[in-house]
């Protein structure tokens, strides 16, 4: 969760969460899911939004500037997932 925190924003994948762990990541998946209730990915993106949420309500920076500081692909990404 550490690493998820730290990295949401950067376009950590559940690859590398699994590199980070030392696990295959199916496993880390399987793992994770039974555990926390929700992906891997999920999680990650669950971050990416906590952070625009509090950068949308305390900046003046525009929303595409805040979607692409948050990791997201375009604009339009953020959109359907916020």
């Amino acid at each position: 969760m550490q690493l998820i925190k730290a990295e949401a924003t950067g376009g950590l994948q559940a690859s590398e969460v699994a590199r980070q762990a030392t696990i295959c990541r199916r496993s880390l998946e399987m793992r994770f899911r039974s555990v926390r209730g929700t992906t891997i990915w999920e999680e990650i993106t669950t971050e990416k939004l906590s952070r625009a949420t509090l950068l949308l309500t305390h900046s003046k920076e525009s929303i595409t500037t805040i979607a692409q500081q948050c990791g997201f692909s375009s604009i339009h990404r953020f959109y359907s997932l916020f």
